[in-house]
């Protein structure tokens, strides 16, 4: 689920639907994205003003970048419905799949990665993994192009996972950038600048994530929920 709110609103109930004849007790995962965006400041009624209309000022982030390539023999083909089994499968590492380990700088706070591919391939689907295998966020379009962004923690080993869909031989890209502090001493690729001037330009200020276990007990219809990470 990804939905944007305005200033007060609140996001519409989600329904998930799990199939359980037996009724027995079971857990799934989720993580939970929250990002506050700077915008135009909206308001209402007459009282007298005690701020200002100007939304807050940009934030300038240094860049510090790294460029990986690999390359993929083959993946599941395109329409297949189902993930292929040989994923995460150690023999079919550099076949089917691939992944390419990323730490994050002292003082790094969001990351994001672009994959793109050339030669056989029509799509490809990549993932931001945890190394112990949690999936913090999955792109998968329709094509090869895929990108993920997420909060992350500094001086953290993450898995950028590629998985071959609709391919043959091709050779992948992968572009990470860390979103650091202006200035920092860690930083490679200049600065980048968000937000600022309107609701069309947000600047991220408060990204947080969570991972949470959700169990259920339908003999006693109940959800409990724990906070893992």
């Amino acid at each position: 689920y990804n939905q944007s709110l305005l200033l007060g609103q609140t996001s519409a109930a989600k329904r998930l639907e799990f199939n359980d004849p037996a009724a027995q007790l079971f857990s799934f995962d989720a993580r939970v994205f929250g990002n506050a965006f700077a915008g135009s400041t909206v308001g209402t009624g007459s009282q007298g003003p005690d701020g200002t209309s100007n939304p807050p000022p940009p934030t300038v982030y240094s860049i510090f970048t790294e460029t990986r390539t690999g390359t993929l023999v083959f993946g599941e083909p395109a329409g297949s419905g189902v993930p292929s089994s040989t994923w995460g499968n150690p023999t079919f590492k550099g076949i089917t799949w691939d992944d390419v380990m990323i730490t994050t700088k002292s003082d790094a706070s969001l990351l994001e990665a672009r994959l793109s591919a050339t030669g056989a391939v029509v799509d490809m689907d990549f993932e931001l993994r945890t190394v112990d295998g949690q999936v913090v966020v999955r792109s998968a379009t329709s094509s090869a192009n895929e990108m993920v962004s997420a909060a992350v923690q500094p001086n953290t080993t993450y898995v950028l996972r590629v998985l071959g869909w609709a391919n043959g031989p091709a050779t992948y890209q992968i572009v990470s950038n860390q979103f650091l502090p202006n200035g920092s001493p860690n930083g490679n690729g200049g600065t980048v600048t968000s937000g600022g001037s309107g609701p069309l330009n947000p600047a991220t200020t408060a990204p947080i994530s969570g991972l949470y276990r959700f169990t259920v007990n339908p003999v006693l219809k109940k959800v409990t929920f724990s906070l893992l990470r």
